[in-house]
């Protein structure tokens, strides 16, 4: 089998060749793994990002009714004023007609 010190060089490459690609299968499985690994964390972070969004969406909305909730009552404030300046004025009359009987 092996006759010459070539045969025995052949045989060295061959095994030294099988090695090499025996490890480049095992780094070609961990880089496709790693790879994997890595499109599963971008899908996770892209479905986060979305519920954070959503979440920003949902408080944006609050916000923006409460905008137009305060608007609103923002346009009846002068009348709620008037109405309980006049209401004062309405119960400081009473007073002093109760303190004008009183004296009489």
């Amino acid at each position: 089998m092996l006759e010459t010190s070539k045969d025995l060089v052949n045989v060295s490459l061959s095994f030294g060749i099988m090695l090499l690609a025996v490890l480049l299968a095992f780094v070609l499985y961990y880089v496709i793994k790693i790879l994997k690994d890595a499109s599963e964390m971008i899908h996770e972070v892209r479905d986060t990002v979305g519920e954070f969004k959503n979440h920003l969406r949902a408080w944006e909305e609050f916000l923006d009714s409460l905008k137009e909730r305060m608007s609103s009552a923002g346009a009846y404030l002068p009348l709620v004023v008037d109405g309980i300046s006049k209401l004062i004025e309405f119960i400081s009359k009473k007073k002093e007609q109760k303190k004008s009987k009183k004296e009489i």
